[in-house]
């Protein structure tokens, strides 16, 4: 969604979230999704996410198929924590009819360069495209 926001034309099929993995923030996220019928992703059985937000502050990432598509939640992303991240995103106004926080443009190059997957790589490439171009609108 990042990608999106900033100018990117590869579409994504799920979201992801970067999310601080304590009890308080799992019970809102909880609460939430609860509407969307949220599922683990890689269960085999797929079983419903259920109300034990003190497991899911272990976890790492909880993967979810909801009634609105797939969300990644995740505690951590190359570049660090929410907190870590917390400065380096900016607010994008009127996404989906609200404002949405979202990584800056250098961190959210920096984190997919540093995944160095393969769908990453011409997303990163155009990304750095957009930056250059907007550098140049601002000189």
């Amino acid at each position: 969604m990042a990608a999106l926001i900033h100018g990117s034309s590869y579409m994504t099929f799920d979201l992801d979230v970067l999310a601080p993995f304590t009890l308080c923030n799992w019970e809102r996220i909880l609460g939430a999704l609860r509407p969307f019928e949220p599922r683990f992703h890689n269960h085999p059985s797929r079983i419903p996410l259920q109300g034990e937000p003190e497991k899911l502050t272990a976890f790492r990432m909880v993967l979810l198929d909801t009634t609105l598509g797939r969300l990644d939640i995740l505690r951590e992303i190359p570049g660090g924590t929410y907190d870590d991240l917390l400065p380096a995103s900016e607010v994008a106004e009127d996404v989906y009819g609200g404002p949405m926080r979202v990584l800056g443009l250098d961190a959210l190059i920096a984190s997919k360069a540093a995944l160095m997957r393969e769908k990453d790589k011409p997303v990163v490439v155009e990304l750095r495209a957009i930056r250059e171009r907007l550098r140049g609108e601002v000189s």
